[in-house]
């Protein structure tokens, strides 16, 4: 969700395009995985996540380390722009960040050796195996998965997870180091592979999600 005046405001005889000046993000009770397309103008991660704070057990980056409000703990630090988190918390929650637009085309990123948790820069949502298809097509991208679990696999041209969504967070395992390169918003990434991808209903009806 975001929150925008006139996106094409005129400055002097030339158009600039304003993204979004909010985002926000709801979080599910429990374990989900969180990002945003914003850049607040405190990005330390206790005060991006303060207005939730009471609902949080812990919030952890790819690396395993940890911000524990109730030890007044920030191991992470600030934000990192393109990063995704996972997040803890004892209900579900609504979170709104402001700040500055990261606009996707200006913000490739950095993809390391192995196991990534990246977010979602644009600011709708478009089918993984599209957005990851350089990934694909070097033959770099073993599995990714979302919060819940649900994957896809480019070996099968399996995509469990559908659409990559603005606010979530996803894992990505990789054979070596790359880039990943979104498209603005302006541009579209097709539906050209819809008919061979596979879209799952993960959600859960009767019983309890399973971590």
């Amino acid at each position: 969700v975001y929150t925008s005046t006139n996106p094409y405001p005129l400055c002097g005889s030339s158009v600039e395009p304003l993204g979004p000046t909010s985002q926000t993000l709801e979080i599910a009770s429990g374990w989900d995985m969180i990002s945003t397309y914003m850049m607040p103008d405190n990005p330390s991660v206790d005060a991006v996540l303060a207005d939730i704070s009471d609902n949080i057990i812990i919030v952890k980056d790819y690396l395993g380390t940890a911000y524990l409000p109730e030890w007044n703990f920030n191991g992470i630090g600030n934000i990192t722009i393109g990063q995704g988190y996972q997040i803890k918390t004892t209900m579900n929650s609504s979170l709104t960040i402001s700040g500055d637009y990261l606009f996707p085309e200006q913000n490739p990123l950095y993809i390391g050796e192995s196991w990534n948790m990246i977010g979602y820069l644009r600011t709708s949502p478009a089918l993984v195996d599209l957005v990851l298809a350089d990934l694909v097509a070097a033959d770099n991208l073993i599995i990714a998965k979302n919060s819940l679990g649900s994957a896809f696999l480019p070996e099968w041209d399996f995509n469990g997870i559908g659409n990559f969504e603005p606010g979530k967070g996803y894992q990505l395992k990789t054979n070596s180091a790359d880039t990943l390169y979104y498209l603005s918003n302006d541009e579209s990434y097709g539906t050209n592979k819809m008919a061979s991808t596979f879209s799952l209903n993960s959600s859960v009806s009767y019983f309890e999600k399973i971590p």
